[in-house]
């Protein structure tokens, strides 16, 4: 009668390793998500300013705002 060798549990259970160490993330994985958030929340502050800024502070014209605008949206990823 011939046996298959049994493998080992390798588990996390099996190795009695406790719950809030199994699903603990690093404290780097923290930090670049919270980086990640600011990042995105400035920049969703800021975009509505710069027609504002080009115009009043740069002196540009309206209709160089428009290009700017218009050549952003043209090379924007849009998947819709």
């Amino acid at each position: 009668m011939k046996t298959t060798p049994q493998k080992p549990e390798t588990s996390l259970k099996a190795m009695n390793i406790p719950v809030t160490t199994r699903f603990r993330m690093p404290a780097t994985v923290w930090a670049l998500g919270w980086v990640s958030f600011f990042t995105d929340v400035s920049t969703e502050l800021v975009y509505p300013l710069l027609p504002v800024f080009l115009t009043a502070t740069l002196g540009a014209s309206m209709a160089f705002v428009g290009l700017v605008e218009g050549i952003a949206e043209s090379t924007a990823d849009k998947q819709a």
